[in-house]
């Protein structure tokens, strides 16, 4: 940058030594560069820095000791001494520039043809009306000034050089020198004007060459890793990320053609690195993936126009929690014409877009029958939104609206080792999980794609995941739902990957009891044999053990109101029970409609009834803060389950008891439920 800024000093350019700006002050040398460090704070530099167009470096002229197109920053061989005017253009290096238009202290009407008598009003000096100027004494002074003559008009502004003293003398005398020409401070003022701003335009120019590689980096999509919104909108991922894909195409120019068409700039061999950027807590952290080395194959087909896709894989990983994460692409090597370590550089951020995941109208996002070996999860059902936006050309945050595409659903969890069906080797308490549970991996099942035609940013999709190739085991801590979308924004019509995610809550084993085989008189569970003879026992109401039908259906809040009923076990004999396995999002507690019937021997219903009642949502997965948060499981009448939930007739009261022993009738397994779900 140094070396492009002394190209605005006409002495540098016009091959005039200059050693006098060495002296010590007081000897009163006048120079440009002096004056120039002396105003410093002061100067006016008359508007914006002219930069010029990444064009000039399309108009690059290859020279064996300037091989690269940055040397057309001074000279594109356009100026010949002869055409000062084509010095005036857009497209024209700084040393041509400066050579052409300005004067240095040992160069004043010398060798060089411009400034010369015919470019200048050297030949038709108005004596007359010089200006007045505070001269370097600081007092007022009239002074004669040569300027440009552009097309036969003198141009007033920048004064080139001052009349001395006795220049019209000499010149009256028609002699050769030109001695008394000077460069006074006004004149420098108007260099430093004119000057100045190129040269920090032709240098911040210098550094766009250096970063002018560019990649597009689009549609980073962790994999997995799953983000869940937080109440302040900011998008949180839950789990540890070690592999992020991108898509990636070479977009570098230098520049445009005469028709002002983009001149690519082609990468060749070197290689790319990925370096994730996000936040943990406050904290700006930075993540840096493996090389993938880049030959020439690969070089062309990133150059090829069509996006290219790449896993990075990163060995320290992104931690769990982090927030605000971006990928930024790096690729050093060859572009264009240099060798070895150009840069070219893309960034977006991850996700590309957003995806709402909400509970179906059923509530529960799936339900299982725990009578059927093995207990795992082949289908999900959900709601789904698109909720990807972007920054409009008025600044405003609008929706982006995809089009034709797929969505597809992927649970990740943690297996929990060895986990029994019946959950009798269940740890008992927290540290027991926590323990048994620290180093598991992270694991994931896939669901099939589904083909869609939109994803409505407005109204949100329900949607059946299939996850039969790739069940979900019920024995797992941890679990995530993420959903992607994989087709095209219908704005442009590009690719686009958007993903949504939500911290589920574990599977939960619910059985429901039926336990007719007592009768609760009192408060106290006795057999229907025991009270037979009681002489009240036509108070009591029907005694005797017998069948029930349940019809389940579950709310996440209260009041509800004829909730679909999901679920149904029918005809279930005393003693029995039946299991449940449900899959909710992670809520605190949720609601269920029970409607229970009771049959007489012969199957008819002596009782119809509707019972509503909360259940605890089931939490078992270490916490950001890195504290295991476990729920226990109760032991039933000898089954083991998360919760669970009995009908029992009584008289006159009725009072919930835990206390019942194991039926023989828990050898039969659990009572089969059909499943009216997804």
């Amino acid at each position: 940058m140094h070396l492009v800024s002394d190209m605005a000093v006409p002495a540098h350019v016009r091959d005039d030594a200059h050693l006098e700006v060495m002296l010590p002050e007081n000897l009163h040398i006048t120079h440009f560069e002096k004056y120039t460090l002396n105003l410093s704070n002061h100067l006016d530099y008359n508007g914006l820095p002219f930069k010029p167009n990444m064009q000039i470096y399309s108009r690059f002229i290859p020279h064996e000791q300037a091989s690269v197109p940055i040397s057309s920053l001074w000279d594109i061989d356009k100026y010949q001494g002869n055409n000062q005017e084509t010095t005036l253009e857009p497209f024209i290096g700084l040393a041509e520039y400066t050579n052409a238009n300005f004067f240095s202290e040992g160069t004043i009407f010398d060798e060089y043809p411009s400034p010369g008598n015919t470019t200048t009003n050297y030949m038709n000096i108005d004596w007359a009306h010089p200006e007045i100027i505070v001269a370097e004494d600081g007092q007022p002074d009239n002074r004669i000034y040569i300027k440009k003559l552009i097309d036969g008009q003198t141009i007033q502004f920048p004064r080139l050089v001052a009349m001395g003293y006795f220049s019209r003398d000499w010149i009256s005398e028609d002699c050769s020198g030109f001695y008394t020409l000077v460069l006074d401070d006004a004149v420098y003022h108007d260099y430093a004007s004119v000057l100045i701003p190129r040269a920090i335009g032709y240098s911040a120019s210098l550094l766009d060459y250096f970063f002018r590689g560019s990649l597009s980096v689009r549609n980073a999509m962790p994999q997995p890793g799953i983000p869940t919104v937080q109440g302040d909108g900011v998008l949180q991922w839950m789990t540890p990320i070690w592999d992020i894909g991108a898509e990636v195409q070479n977009i570098s120019t230098l520049g445009t053609d005469d028709d002002g068409n983009p001149v690519p700039e082609p990468l060749g061999i070197g290689s790319l690195i990925g370096v994730a950027r996000f936040k943990s807590g406050a904290t700006e952290r930075y993540a840096f993936s493996e090389a993938i080395s880049v030959d020439v194959a690969l070089a062309d087909a990133l150059n090829s126009g069509e996006p290219q896709s790449f896993l990075f894989h990163f060995p320290t990983g992104i931690w769990v929690g982090a927030t605000d994460l971006t990928l930024q692409v790096i690729f050093q090597g060859t572009l264009g014409s240099e060798q070895e370590i150009a840069v070219a550089v893309g960034r977006c951020a991850v996700p590309a877009g957003t995806l709402a995941i909400t509970f179906p109208d059923e509530f529960v996002y799936a339900i299982i029958d725990g009578s059927v070996s093995p207990n795992q999860f082949t289908q999900i059902k959900a709601k789904i939104r698109n909720t990807t936006t972007m920054i409009d050309e008025n600044g405003q945050t609008v929706p982006v609206e995809v089009a034709e595409g797929s969505v597809h659903a992927v649970a990740v969890y943690k297996v929990i080792p060895g986990l029994l069906e019946d959950l009798s080797n269940y740890p008992q308490d927290n540290a027991t999980m926590a323990s048994l549970m620290a180093g598991e991996p992270f694991t994931s099942s896939i669901s099939a794609p589904i083909p869609i035609d939109s994803l409505s940013s407005q109204q949100a999709g329900t949607y059946i995941f299939d996850f039969t190739a790739d069940p979900i085991p019920t024995g797992v801590t941890d679990l995530y739902l993420a959903v992607y979308y994989e087709g095209t924004a219908q704005t442009d019509q590009s690719n686009i990957t958007c993903l949504g995610g939500k911290d589920m809550n574990e599977p939960q084993y619910i059985s429901y009891w039926n336990d007719t085989d007592y009768f609760l008189l009192y408060g106290e569970a006795v057999k229907a044999d025991d009270i037979r003879d009681d002489s009240d026992v036509e108070l009591y109401g029907y005694i005797e053990p017998h069948r029930i039908s349940e019809f389940l259906g579950f709310s996440a809040a209260y009041p509800f109101v004829n909730p679909p009923l999901v679920a149904s076990a029918q005809l279930i004999d005393a003693a029995r029970y039946s299991k449940l396995i449900i899959l909710t999002e992670n809520v605190d507690h949720f609601y269920v409609t029970d409607r229970v019937l009771c049959h007489f021997q012969d199957g008819a219903i002596w009782f119809d009834g509707t019972f509503k009642y909360t259940l605890p949502g089931f939490i078992n997965q270490m916490q950001l803060g890195y504290v295991w948060e476990w729920t226990p499981v109760y032991t039933i009448r000898g089954i083991i389950q998360h919760q669970s939930a009995y009908f029992m007739n009584s008289y006159p009261y009725f009072l919930y008891i835990n206390t019942l022993p194991a039926p023989p009738e828990n050898a039969l397994g659990p009572f089969p439920v059909t499943i009216n779900f997804p």
